[in-house]
């Protein structure tokens, strides 16, 4: 399966679901589910569906470390 490239709308919506902030945040299905599994990453259930707000997800991702590129 070939993963698609994120594109971020002109205005983010209120939340996205958990395939949405996946890629959002360019991690697999499998690894942000095991972020979320942490507790790092706050998100509210609607049914089955999960909602994670995409200003939690800019803070998430500008508290990780960065690499140099060599």
């Amino acid at each position: 399966m070939q993963v698609k490239p994120f594109t971020v709308p002109a205005a983010k919506p209120a939340a996205f679901d958990f395939r949405t902030a996946a890629r959002y945040l360019g991690l697999s299905e499998p690894a942000f589910r095991d972020v979320l599994k942490t507790g790092e990453i706050p998100y509210r259930k609607a049914g089955r569906r999960y909602l994670i707000a995409p200003q939690v997800l800019d803070a998430w991702l500008a508290g990780q470390p960065t690499q140099a590129a060599k």
